[in-house]
């Protein structure tokens, strides 16, 4: 048997921003998406305030004015840096770790495991001693359940530590807890629940098997047992491979030539070529697409897209950049301000097809290169070495708008704090 400890970062793109200033601690913070469009995270600071996820920020600057916000770009750099500090380090605490987003994973422990509550600080105090991100962390029998129980360390709890492994207490909170709030329950599946009169995680737990199995197959059964107590999601190992790979951006400003949607193209598919690699797989197609702004002047609205297919199956991003500029010259139009260019790896194998005389050769050499290329770039900072058809760094004015942008802390020479 095996028990379940779901760890997970409070507040993480927040807390990051914090770890690095330590003067945020106690004030309102939010995060804005690409382009400062969005509020995607918020401290429990700016939660108190109203300031609710996803709202525009120009709807809410009023606000962050007035009680002294700070507002920060998105700095994905940061942030997966800091994400995979924090896995590493929940290796130290138990040899099973299965990472499940960006800031949560679990972690398996023998089931006869005691005195859960010193476990858990000793693994909230060495994390926020390593990295300086505070975490949640919830035990229980099966994922579900520490799922459920991260969510009443998270919120109704002062240590932020909460188990469920005692039947009687396990109980008393099952028939309170809302059914919206049980991980696996979407808002149509809650819909239907509450029609049929089952409110809470008590009552889908007492509902008949074979019922739940037929109006929720057997992903909502396994929710059921999981919340009985019985596992059935077990260990997943490594993230499931991706079955396609999707990078696109809006731009920063209106983007009307060529040449420099060329090279946002090939940014996004060195991108997405480095995840492909990571996952040792290749792809057999692209599909690239340009669109204009859907509401600045709809008489000029322009959206077209295009599949190249690659023969053979590749993960080398010199050929597939080539490839994603031809079908962008393919696609593009002149005269129109361009607001977003994307491109998807499609048909991805984990094998390498035989080449045809007709396909362009790949050697060990070229493999050896990417492999240089990628360990480079994760060692001294992403983009460190890059492709020509990229175009240098500092002069992309496509890129999107970062007015608040951070430091990258952990991934830039240029960016590491300074001690005076």
């Amino acid at each position: 048997m095996t028990l379940y400890a779901l760890v997970d970062c409070n507040n993480f793109y927040a807390s990051c921003e914090r770890a690095f200033q330590p003067k945020l601690e106690g004030k309102p913070i939010i995060v804005l998406s690409n382009n400062d469009g969005c509020v995607i995270a918020r401290s429990q600071e700016a939660r108190a305030l109203g300031i609710k996820m996803g709202v525009p920020y120009f709807q809410v600057k009023k606000i962050c004015t007035q009680y002294n916000v700070h507002v920060f770009s998105s700095n994905f750099q940061l942030y997966g840096d800091m994400s995979s500090r924090i896995m590493e380090s929940l290796e130290s605490f138990s040899a099973h770790v299965d990472i499940y987003s960006i800031d949560e994973a679990f972690l398996s422990f023998p089931s006869h495991s005691k005195n859960l509550e010193y476990l858990g600080e000793n693994i909230k105090n060495n994390l926020y001693k390593w990295t300086g991100i505070p975490v949640s962390i919830g035990f229980a029998p099966t994922k579900t359940l520490a799922k459920l129980a991260n969510h009443i360390a998270k919120t109704k709890t002062t240590k932020g530590i909460f188990s469920l492994t005692e039947p009687h207490s396990c109980e008393a909170i099952l028939r309170q807890f809302p059914i919206k709030d049980v991980w696996g329950i979407g808002y149509k599946w809650q819909k239907k629940l509450r029609q049929n009169g089952i409110l809470t995680a008590w009552d889908f737990i007492n509902a008949p098997s074979a019922w739940v199995r037929q109006h929720f197959s057997v992903i909502g059964q396994r929710v059921q047992m999981e919340l009985q107590g019985i596992s059935c999601l077990g260990e997943s190992g490594q993230p499931a491979e991706k079955k396609n790979i999707l990078t696109s951006r809006s731009f920063g400003k209106a983007v009307r030539s060529l040449p420099e949607i060329e090279e946002a193209i090939a940014n996004y598919t060195a991108c997405a070529c480095q995840k492909l690699r990571r996952q040792h797989s290749y792809t057999q197609a692209i599909y690239v697409f340009l669109r204009t702004h859907k509401f600045y002047n709809r008489e000029k609205y322009y959206r077209l897209s295009t599949v190249k297919e690659l023969l053979p199956a590749t993960n080398d991003t010199r050929y597939v950049i080539h490839m994603a500029k031809q079908a962008v010259r393919d696609i593009f139009k002149p005269g129109y301000d361009y607001a977003k260019a994307g491109i998807m790896l499609l048909q991805l194998t984990s094998e390498k097809h035989q080449q045809d005389m007709l396909s362009p050769k790949t050697s060990e050499n070229s493999q050896k290169l990417l492999s240089i290329v990628d360990q480079y770039n994760k060692k001294w900072g992403s983009q460190t070495m890059y492709f020509l058809g990229q175009g240098h760094p500092q002069q992309r004015h496509w890129k999107k708008k970062q007015k608040y942008g951070s430091p990258r802390y952990t991934t830039s020479w240029h960016d590491i704090l300074k001690v005076h």
